[in-house]
């Protein structure tokens, strides 16, 4: 308790904190204002890159609450099963590969379901092509 004591008292000795406030001027009469100036619309400036750039091979796919529902009732209408392990599989592939094709943020009509479907033959083998349409039609819905 004899500490808290001393460092109270040091608190309470301690000077108070300068906090310096800018310094205004009035204008003065004849004082031109450039007039090129114009108000923004709004301050936030896109720049049309959402960190796709930044995303490596070694970056998964995380699957959503809205993922799951859509693959349980995806898998009580279909012959067959997906697993959660496929799906995010698939979907993982198709947000790099979209990137990777289209260099845009919005692949939505730079990459067709036929290309997104060859593309899933050819690096992630047949097995996987027969469930390539309805995810890529998934993926397509949760990006617009």
């Amino acid at each position: 308790s004899s500490v808290s004591k001393g460092a109270a008292k040091e608190v309470s000795s301690s000077k108070k904190a300068f906090i310096p406030t800018p310094q205004v001027q009035k204008v003065k009469p004849g004082f031109k204002i450039r007039k090129e100036f114009k108000q923004p619309v709004h301050y936030l400036h896109f720049t049309n890159c959402t960190g796709a750039k930044v995303i490596t091979e070694h970056d998964r796919y995380d699957l959503l609450q809205d993922d799951m529902e859509w693959l349980k009732k995806f898998n009580k209408n279909i012959n067959g099963y997906l697993s959660e392990d496929d799906l995010e599989l698939l979907m993982d592939f198709f947000e790099k590969q979209a990137w990777v094709v289209t260099k845009q943020v919005d692949p939505s009509g730079a990459y067709p379901l036929s290309q997104a479907t060859a593309d899933v033959v050819e690096r992630l083998g047949p097995s996987r092509a027969k469930f390539a349409e309805h995810v890529y039609m998934h993926w397509k819905g949760q990006r617009m």
